[in-house]
């Protein structure tokens, strides 16, 4: 660090400390000291509720038994619960999946341009929420069956956090 300072002269002239400026952060700055003045500027999660003879997961409006094509899309809404009881940074929130031989394979997860997921807090007092998922097919998507699968995570009353899923209906791609 203190050699580029040496051949970069403005730069290392231009902070505060010159080339020490590293290490005048880290002695000033503790991590513990940074965490304990950090502020959060979202709402904690008090509790996720199904809505009455629903399930975390149930599908509120499924997929069209019709056949997409390219352009189209495709959508479905489940019950849900708040993001912030899992970020689920190594994982995802939902799934394309489609059948092969028999079994259901992967095809397409949260982080792919193509998918859009939408959260919405239906009720703050009762703690209920929406989750829709929109997948637009894109051009060279093979003819197959697909569905789309949702994984998330309730909050009980009493703090404990369930991990749930749920899954549309089968579509076709056509």
């Amino acid at each position: 660090m203190r050699e580029e300072y040496g051949v970069q002269r403005y730069e290392g002239a231009s902070t505060l400390f010159g080339p020490a400026t590293l290490e005048a952060y880290i002695n000033r700055y503790t991590p513990q000291e940074q965490t304990s003045r950090a502020i959060s500027l979202q709402n904690s999660v008090i509790v996720d509720n199904p809505p009455l003879f629903k399930h975390f997961g149930n599908v509120l409006i499924d997929v069209k038994s019709s056949t997409y094509h390219a352009g189209d899309i495709v959508a479905v809404r489940f019950v849900g619960a708040n993001l912030q009881n899992d970020l689920r940074l190594e994982g995802t929130f939902f799934t394309v999946n489609r059948r092969v031989n028999d079994e259901w394979v992967v095809v397409r997860t949260d982080s792919h341009p193509s998918m859009t997921y939408q959260w919405n807090r239906m009720s703050t007092v009762l703690g209920t929420s929406t989750v829709e998922i929109q997948w637009t097919v894109e051009d060279g998507t093979p003819v197959r069956t697909y569905k789309i699968m949702y994984y998330g995570d309730a909050k009980s009353v009493l703090g404990g956090i369930s991990a749930f899923m749920g899954d549309s209906s089968t579509f076709t791609v056509g």
